[in-house]
């Protein structure tokens, strides 16, 4: 019996979503805390692999039992946030069919990079603190839309990552006004690996300007983007899938 897991977390003091030799990671205390919970060992797999310090609004991921357990459910949901720490909130949990897969039947993510530009204790570790930065809405909302539809995302990816393909398909992409500060939203069928915050940091880099931006997108050349923004102010902050996952 397969289950999805819908949760959110703060990931400052984790080393991203996927099991670490050396360091503590989302996965490793989820598996924990369900292995503890169900008495078994559980294997999980998440919607994506999130980086260092990155949150997520809105994540899942999914576990197999060999039997259908009673206590699936709300009961389930419970328990878990009473055992798990305070950063990590689960919201749902429930039985999908068997050819349903958290991560490859997703078919579009949404992120979130918050930017703030005055001082705030209360954002440390949530947002990137930026003071010096002048965002022309129009022109840069302008340049993004350049960017949608698919292409090859070479130029934003890590190098040497295990990927079949680089193309990527960008549904929207807005940069908008927030309080004190700047929040750039992009959704896709999928995203590489430092993609968003590699976007980001090109964005600052260019200054918006479009044509500094496609020669970039061009290039395919990750040296030739900018310097990628750091992960505490990134949010994964919505998973859709079709048909609609539903309890």
């Amino acid at each position: 019996m397969k289950y999805f897991i819908e949760m959110s977390f703060l990931g400052t003091q984790y080393h991203g979503w996927q099991r670490q030799l050396n360091a503590l990671s989302i996965q490793e205390v989820m598996e924990k805390a369900l292995s503890t919970i169900l008495g078994e060992p559980i294997a999980v797999i998440g919607c994506g692999r999130t980086d260092t310090g990155v949150h997520a609004k809105q994540f899942f991921l999914h576990f197999e039992l060999e039997e259908e357990k009673q206590e699936m459910g709300n009961l389930l949901v419970y328990q878990l946030n009473s055992f798990l720490p305070r950063d990590i909130a689960v919201q749902r949990c429930f039985p999908v069919a068997d050819d349903v897969h958290s991560r490859f039947s997703a078919s579009r993510r949404t992120y979130e990079y918050f930017i703030h530009q005055k001082k705030n204790p209360f954002l440390e570790g949530k947002s990137y603190y930026l003071q010096k930065l002048e965002v022309d809405l129009e022109l840069w909302n302008q340049t993004a839309k350049l960017l949608l539809g698919e292409h090859d995302f070479s130029c934003f990816s890590k190098s040497r990552t295990q990927t079949k393909t680089n193309l990527c398909t960008i549904f929207s992409m807005e940069w908008r006004s927030i309080s004190d500060g700047y929040c750039f939203e992009v959704s896709a069928n999928r995203f590489l690996r430092n993609m968003v915050r590699a976007l980001v940091g090109t964005f600052i880099d260019t200054e918006g300007n479009a044509e500094r931006m496609l020669a970039v997108l061009e290039s395919k050349k990750r040296t030739e983007a900018g310097t990628s923004v750091p992960g505490h102010g990134l949010y994964l902050s919505k998973i859709d899938y079709e048909p609609s996952l539903k309890d």
